[in-house]
């Protein structure tokens, strides 16, 4: 009986372990169609999804600083509101592709950014937020409407940026902490085939 109890109990447990690993090769294959569904996706122009363009092309200078050993970024909606948003919209409207000026010392602007980053991360700074230092970059894109899918136009702004040895200097630049880095990101539709994108980029000195 007791024999019996125990091949039970193995057999039993075979069928779990079984079934978790089942359960995981099924994550995978969903978070696998996932990307590829994300990867795939047409754009239309006449509604073009710039969250979703934003999450791309985010990901996809996270994933080249990944592969340089680089110090990763966490997305800032702040600072995609704050900075991205507002620097794109003022090329749009004045037609110009230049970088526009951003007090990154304001204490509003940076404290809304740094008490965002301070709450994801669930902790506290030992240092009032007017008194932090930043360190700051930003670089610009001129892309067209002529890719078809999401992913190929983030690739188009990453490889620009690429190809480019002052923007790729900047990419690969570790910053002076080297930590509490934060990016955003933000894509404009200027005429009815070009797009301005931004990508901007910060190193908050919190401790």
């Amino acid at each position: 009986m007791t024999k019996n109890k125990t091949t039970i109990k193995k057999f039993v447990g075979i069928k779990i372990i079984s079934y978790l690993y089942n359960m995981k090769n099924i994550y995978i294959i969903v978070v696998t169609i996932l990307s590829l569904t994300v990867k795939s996706q047409v754009i239309d122009y006449q509604n073009f999804k710039t969250e979703l363009f934003n999450k791309i092309l985010f990901n996809k200078v996270n994933d080249y600083r990944k592969k340089k050993g680089l110090e990763m970024f966490k997305y800032s909606k702040q600072s995609e509101l704050l900075i991205s948003k507002v620097n794109v919209t003022k090329m749009v409207k004045e037609n110009k592709f230049y970088h526009p000026k951003v007090n990154i010392l304001d204490t509003v602007l940076k404290g809304k950014i740094i008490n965002e980053y301070l709450k994801n991360e669930k902790r506290q700074s030992k240092i009032k937020s007017q008194y932090v230092g930043v360190d700051y970059g930003e670089i610009i894109y001129c892309t067209n409407s002529s890719y078809k899918t999401y992913d190929e136009l983030a690739q188009s702004c990453l490889d620009g940026w690429l190809n480019s040895p002052k923007h790729k200097e900047i990419l690969d630049f570790n910053f002076y902490t080297n930590k509490n880095l934060v990016s955003s990101c933000y894509i404009l539709k200027k005429s009815e085939n070009q797009f301005f994108c931004t990508f901007n980029m910060l190193s908050l000195g919190v401790y």
